[in-house]
């Protein structure tokens, strides 16, 4: 067994670490008991705070005051301390004012909870769903119906159930002889191994574990029936939600003297040793795998800043992707798809960003075939090891932001197979008028959007038509219309129960199954998959723009807020989907429904229109901010539309603009929230500065980058 070490002695793990933590049952009941302690604290302390705040606004009668002039809805209330500027708490304040720099005026107030996983305030909003999500389907744990199967999976994650040497045997015998397993002394004994790798291995590694284990570490990947681009099949490239999550765990490690040898030695303890790796591996894992692990995380992060999709034949992905050949990429996905006729060179790859390619390739050129191939094993290992080993378990358990970090992962992976029903758990939440009411909303943004890139000069016919069908045709899905069919094998409804790893396994088998296929799995299809950093994304192939459920909360929406609340966050955020959409229809699409391959040279899309300096910054935000405002004004209702309890100095027009520029707060390692993009976008809004009666010779007045004429 290797022997990690930072120096020349055998390195032991410090106080807290492997060798020295309590055992996983101790773990898994009083380290969850005072964690659950100390958030029922929490939320009780909050709950009374606002129950008091609450009560103290209410009219004699007990019933929310819309008499004077403010609105005083617990949602209301909420809204206001979630934003943070309270009447007169910047009165003596050295934050700028909202017309010199509205970005740190808003900001200022946001708040991490979640450290680094959480990069701003949307993907703070996903990982609050996920909390919730966690807490919700605990009292779900016992019951009958199909929404028990995903919650007993994700309690049996979080308690470790079944973790022991015997799961580690189980993961071992799952691991040997696929695409993602380590390699061992005996490979090394059959000759020179470092020969048969090269990039081609670590894809197919990559590809099966996303397709057939619904584990999507570089990408998530589907296929399209033959129905569109002239009859050939189309495969899609999605974002994966991991790399960000894993960024920052893996900086948080880091961060940490001796965790990552620690780490490293909890693995090689529990897990290595019962399939002893190769000594190229373990120096791999011991001189290499932090600085490599950290260079892929971050570059597949960064590839998502900035989503521009692109469509290319098959065939001519070695032009973006060097190392790996057509004959590489047909053979890879034909075995991960077994359908007639084949996947062939003549068919299309849709991508969500343009700027994936080029981040593979820089992460083939950049390292060793292997080492790629070593870490995508490592990074499997990782993903799995903690549901299997008791040991790693702890390491991740005793402290706050792994434990926290682990608890995510136990979501991500039960809505890798479940997110039908987690989508649906959520539905229940609302009536059917409020679902019908929420639609309308999206509807009115998405018509106003539409008008108003109908009317640019600048676009060609080929674009009006697309934009004309997108009119015609788009369709909203947030939940599932159809009886839900689970598609995973779950057999137990409670969590101490249930095998975890075991259940892992078999409830993503029936994934890819032919005759699996129904109306209810192809409405499924279109519900939003997670993502760590958005709560939107289009289809192009379907016309579907789908919304995550976790845009349904607090700061974005809610069923007792005002227009200007609800306009100024969910409809902004829909908005900036709906103009991400058409600027994908211009890429791509045509009116008649043929889509158009797209390259470097060639970008007609709609950003490209937009007149400004800073295009990353201003698009889709100023457009979005533009549409939402006229949404707003056409279809606010004015009788409710008023300012809120506790920020009655502000316009509800005001509570517009502090709720857009809210959702755009980014959350920096050192220093203040901040929002650029809110500066860019109100910086060239006029409207902006009339609501805030900006004088002439304010940095927000001064300060215009792009032409009014969008």
């Amino acid at each position: 067994m290797y022997n990690f070490h930072k120096s020349d002695e055998l390195h032991s793990p410090s106080e807290g670490h492997c060798s020295e933590l309590s055992p996983r049952g101790v773990c898994s009941t009083r380290v969850e008991a005072a964690e659950r302690f100390k958030v029922y604290l929490t939320g009780a302390i909050i709950a009374a705070v606002a129950l008091i705040v609450f009560i103290l606004t209410l009219p004699l009668g007990g019933r929310p005051d819309w008499g004077d002039g403010v609105c005083a809805t617990p949602d209301c209330i909420r809204h206001a301390l979630v934003l943070g500027i309270l009447d007169g708490s910047r009165d003596n304040d050295s934050v700028p004012g909202p017309c010199d720099d509205f970005g740190t005026f808003v900001c200022k107030a946001a708040r991490n909870r979640y450290g680094r996983l959480a990069a701003d305030i949307v993907s703070q909003m996903i990982l609050d769903w996920a909390a919730r999500l966690r807490n919700e389907t605990s009292c779900l744990g016992t019951s009958s119906d199909s929404f028990s199967k995903p919650a007993a999976l994700m309690q049996a994650c979080m308690l470790c159930t079944g973790c022991g040497k015997a799961r580690v045997e189980r993961l071992v015998e799952f691991v040997a002889n696929r695409s993602f397993a380590w390699p061992t002394i005996r490979d090394y004994q059959k000759g020179n191994a470092l020969l048969r790798y090269n990039y081609a291995t670590s894809l197919r590694a990559l590809v099966e574990l996303s397709v057939e284990w619904a584990l999507p570490l570089w990408f998530r990947l589907e296929l399209s029936p033959p129905s569109h681009l002239r009859g050939r099949r189309v495969v899609r490239i999605l974002p994966s939600p991991m790399p960000p999550l894993w960024d920052a765990f893996h900086q948080d490690l880091l961060s940490a003297a001796d965790a990552y040898v620690s780490y490293l030695w909890c693995y090689n303890a529990s897990i290595l040793r019962m399939r002893e790796p190769s000594q190229h591996y373990y120096r791999f894992l011991a001189e290499r795998s932090a600085g490599i692990q950290r260079n892929i995380f971050e570059t597949l992060k960064n590839a998502t800043a900035v989503a521009v999709p692109f469509l290319v034949p098959l065939r001519n992905l070695t032009s973006f992707v060097r190392g790996v050949t057509v004959a590489n990429w047909l053979t890879i996905l034909q075995s991960a798809y077994a359908v007639t006729p084949n996947v062939s060179e003549q068919d299309f790859v849709l991508l969500a960003n343009e700027r994936f390619l080029a981040a593979m390739d820089r992460i083939f050129t950049t390292h060793a075939p292997w080492d790629i191939f070593y870490h995508t094993t490592w990074w499997f290992l990782q993903a799995l090891g903690p549901f299997a080993s008791d040991e790693v378990f702890s390491f991740l358990n005793s402290d706050s932001a792994r434990r926290l970090f682990l608890r995510t992962m136990c979501t991500a992976q039960s809505e890798s197979v479940y997110y039908d029903s987690l989508a649906a758990i959520n539905k229940d939440k609302f009536t059917e008028q409020q679902r019908h009411a929420i639609s309308i909303h999206l509807r009115n943004v998405r018509t106003v959007a539409v008008e108003k890139v109908s009317s640019l000069e600048k676009i060609s016919n080929a674009s009006r038509d697309a934009l004309s069908v997108m009119r015609e045709q788009t369709i909203d899905f947030i939940w599932p219309q159809k009886d839900l069919e689970l598609k995973g094998s779950l057999r137990m409804t409670n969590a101490s129960t249930v095998d975890y790893f075991n259940e892992w396994v078999e409830s993503r088998r029936p994934l890819h199954d032919p005759t699996n296929a129904s109306e209810s799995l192809a409405d499924a299809a279109k519900i939003f998959r997670l993502d760590a950093r958005h709560v939107t994304s289009y289809d192009p192939l379907s016309n579907v723009i789908s919304v995550s459920v976790a845009a349904l909360d607090s700061p974005l929406f809610y069923l007792g807020g005002t227009s200007a609340m609800t306009y100024g966050g969910l409809g902004f955020i829909y908005a900036s989907a709906v103009l991400k959409a058409l600027d994908t229809a211009m890429l791509i699409g045509g009116g008649d429904g043929v889509f158009a391959t797209t390259d470097t040279t060639s970008r007609g899309g709609l950003r490209n229109l937009l007149p400004c300096v800073h295009t990353d910054l201003a698009f889709p935000e100023l457009p979005a901010l533009r549409v939402a405002y006229e949404a707003y004004a056409r279809f606010r209702n004015a009788t409710t539309d008023l300012p809120l309890k506790g920020l009655a100095n502000y316009s509800a027009e005001q509570v517009f603009f502090l709720t857009f520029c809210h959702s755009t707060c980014e959350f920096r390692e050192s220093g203040s929230p901040e929002s650029p993009r809110c500066n860019e976008a109100v910086t060239n809004f006029e409207p902006f500065e009339k609501a805030f009666n900006c004088p002439s010779d304010s940095k927000i007045s001064n300060s215009t980058n792009c032409s009014p004429n969008f």
